[in-house]
């Protein structure tokens, strides 16, 4: 598990294990695509999958060009997290680890955008925004499950 201990990394740093956070997320939802879904459940895992890989894809592709800034994190701030998915977990077990997933990286992006300027601070911010909104999703299906 990595984690902020010096409190800073560098773009580039922070990119790569943002893509392993989202490709991590992906595999957490195609996990969950494996167990007794309802289908709004079912729908919104395969959706929030695809999406988590879209957002893989762009960090892996994003150019930092000469930007030589640092990031700044709170103390012991995880920039990853425990594989929590076990068989078994009930439906309303699975939306909870999956909005505590998607909070966790809406707080990693905000974060990171809150310590730097210009478009990469607006790119950052657009995904801490996006992942708001599938935490969002996903608390409109915990109360019927």
């Amino acid at each position: 598990m990595t984690n902020s201990k010096d409190n800073f990394l560098s773009i580039v740093d922070f990119l790569k294990l943002a893509v392993e956070f989202e490709e991590d997320s992906a595999l957490f939802y195609r996990k969950m695509l494996t167990s007794n879904l309802a289908e709004p459940v079912k729908a919104l895992a395969e959706l929030l999958e695809k999406q988590e890989e879209a957002h893989a894809k762009i960090l892996r592709e994003y150019d930092v060009g000469e930007n030589r800034a640092f990031l700044q994190f709170p103390p012991d701030f995880k920039l990853s997290m425990l594989d929590q998915y076990r068989d078994g977990l009930s439906v309303g077990e699975l939306i909870a680890l999956a909005i505590d997933r998607e909070v966790h990286a809406e707080k990693m992006y905000s974060n990171a955008a809150a310590s730097v300027s210009g478009s990469f601070k607006e790119f950052i911010g657009g995904l801490a925004f996006f992942e708001a909104e599938h935490a969002e999703k996903l608390r409109s299906l915990r109360d019927y499950y």
